[in-house]
């Protein structure tokens, strides 16, 4: 579905998916690999390796190369991101103020792509996907287990507080040569 600056997809993943890639991912996470954002962010994180969770997230990719190749067009590095995170929002740890991932606009930036995919198995409540495009903010609902939100790194999005329940992600983040 076209819509703004991303691109969402419905149902990629069932739930009991979902759960699989969650157990998975708890795991087989990554001792070596840190989360930088973990000073502006309210949330429980950790990292697996792509290399690690490639087959179990073969549709993840597939989808956002697919989809950067058809709509977005961005000059991607073929190589999958290092590591994906595994993002758990609840009680204390519940949620994410706006951040770019990339650069700001007009600066030099070689995150072109976010990726975030919802394997939450449980219905939760708040945790809203925001995001703004100029002066026009947008709810982006992500909240269905499964669903895969892509969108271009360099606009300003967070996560609104989880009040009830517990939102699970797996965020990715992709790169290429830097922007001309």
């Amino acid at each position: 579905m076209k819509t703004y600056d991303y691109y969402l997809y419905k149902s990629l993943y069932s739930i009991a998916e979902c759960k699989e890639l969650y157990e998975y991912c708890e795991k087989n996470k990554s001792d070596d690999l840190i989360d930088n954002h973990t000073s502006i962010k309210k949330v429980s994180t950790f990292i697996i390796e792509s290399s690690k969770c490639e087959e179990k997230l073969e549709s993840f990719f597939t989808n956002v190369y697919n989809t950067n190749k058809l709509y977005f067009g961005y000059d991607l590095f073929k190589e999958k991101p290092m590591g994906v995170n595994v993002n758990v929002y609840e009680k204390e740890n519940n949620e994410y103020p706006y951040h770019l991932d990339g650069n700001e606009p007009g600066t030099m930036s070689d995150i072109k792509l976010t990726a975030i995919l919802n394997i939450s198995t449980e219905p939760y409540k708040g945790g809203d996907f925001h995001i703004f495009f100029g002066d026009d903010r947008k709810i982006v609902e992500i909240n269905e287990p499964g669903t895969l939100l892509i969108f271009a790194s360099s606009l300003y999005h967070r996560v609104s507080p989880v009040t009830e329940g517990r939102r699970v992600t797996i965020s990715a983040w992709f790169e290429g040569p830097n922007f001309r």
